[in-house]
């Protein structure tokens, strides 16, 4: 927790922000936390640009995503 609060003081020392809680949003993705880790979803922002360029008349689709697959950075494969 120490490293959280320091970091948070580092970052208000050089950039103008304040903490405002729990994050919601951020960078158009939708946060949402869940005890195995954190949820992202993007869903909102792409239906604002479909409205905006005219093509809602599409249908969802369902991606499976495989959560034990775990991704290095320097590597461009996926670890099982």
């Amino acid at each position: 927790m120490i490293e959280i609060v320091e970091t948070e003081m580092y970052l208000t020392s050089i950039f103008k922000m304040k903490n405002i809680g729990e994050i919601d949003t951020i960078l158009g993705i939708k946060v949402k936390k869940h005890n195995s880790g954190y949820a992202f979803n993007h869903s909102h922002y792409i239906k604002k640009m479909l409205d905006k360029f005219k093509h809602l008349n599409i249908k969802e689709a369902n991606i499976l995503f495989d959560y034990n697959i775990k991704l290095n950075y320097y590597c461009d494969k996926a670890v099982a």
